[in-house]
């Protein structure tokens, strides 16, 4: 049973990276629970808070790890839980937006529709970009499991592409909210196409993740530009956090080849040294060969690439043996 919720939980987590920022920046409805209207979207993310509830006070009755030990007692799981992530759990998983937006309905008040509301919505739902952190704390866990050793590199490479993807998936929603809240006649949508105004949100989220992208990886091809004062310094932001998160990304992506062709490395080395010797003693050409052939056959089939004698010097004598 665990397993498997903690699988439906990690898989409503990566939905809740992207849909979190996407309704932060195009969601305008002001419905609440008891609207006779909510969207099927709404009452799935009702249904995500609900999981997430669940799971904040199933942490209470899940053993943590302490040095190598599993620790079952409840107050011990309680007090690390309530230090840990209890309140960033808490407060992501309570439907704040939700709650606000179905008392406005029930006392009908004429400010449900109000630009106020909307702003007050969006900025409950900041709250639940927290999940986001969430997701990235449980991948950078998996990889400690026992039994996905494995796949550590794999989840790495996959972490790093996440956190690229994220970064620009909530960079782009961030760019197009900025230009709700500057005149319509002077922002970046009306300077790339007056249209993009009354155009579907699909449409204007797709040229702002564009822009998003092309100016994280530092191409910035400059048909999307910014045309006011408040979205220029965001540009300048999105440049910064850009240039630091790509940085990041390619480096992780470069250390984890070079972890994958290590071992191949290492053989290459030895190899480079056992024919610069045998040119030394000049060998003749078909002990050169013989020697190349031992080295090439026998030393992959060995455990001295992975320094052996240093690992098991290190551990003690009843793990040696």
């Amino acid at each position: 049973f665990k397993a498997g919720w903690d699988l439906l939980c990690f898989c409503l987590l990566l939905y809740c990276s992207f849909s979190v920022p996407y309704s932060i920046a195009f969601d305008d409805s002001v419905k609440g629970a008891s609207s006779s209207g909510m969207t099927q979207m709404q009452q799935f993310d009702l249904f995500v808070d609900i999981i997430f509830l669940l799971d904040t006070a199933l942490a209470f009755l899940t053993g943590v790890e302490n040095q190598g030990f599993i620790i079952r007692d409840l107050r011990h799981i309680a007090s690390h839980y309530i230090r840990s992530w209890f309140i960033l759990d808490l407060g992501g998983s309570i439907p704040f937006d939700l709650i606000v937006a179905t008392i406005y309905d029930d006392t009908s008040a004429p400010a449900a529709s109000s630009s106020n509301l909307i702003r007050s919505l969006r900025l409950l739902r900041m709250i639940k970009l927290m999940r986001a952190v969430k997701f990235m704390n449980r991948l950078s866990k998996l990889k400690q499991k026992d039994g996905y050793e494995t796949f550590s590199s794999a989840i790495s490479l996959f972490t790093a592409a996440f956190f690229l993807v994220f970064v620009g998936h909530l960079l782009g929603c961030f760019f197009s909210l900025i230009a709700e809240y500057e005149d319509d006649n002077l922002n970046w949508v009306h300077k790339y196409d007056p249209s993009l105004q009354d155009a579907p949100v699909n449409e204007r989220y797709i040229l702002a993740l564009y822009w998003a992208v092309i100016t994280i990886t530092t191409m910035g091809y400059g048909d999307v530009t910014p045309a006011t004062n408040m979205e220029r310094i965001y540009a300048i932001v999105v440049a910064l956090i850009g240039a630091m998160v790509f940085s990041f990304c390619m480096g992780t992506i470069s250390s984890l080849i070079m972890q994958v062709a290590n071992f191949d490395l290492r053989c290459e080395e030895k190899m480079r040294a056992v024919v610069e010797y045998t040119q030394f003693r000049e060998f003749s050409s078909d002990l050169k060969r013989k020697v190349k052939a031992y080295y090439s056959c026998s030393w992959k089939r060995s455990a001295i690439p992975y320094l052996e004698d240093k690992i098991l010097d290190e551990v003690t004598s009843r793990l040696r043996h």
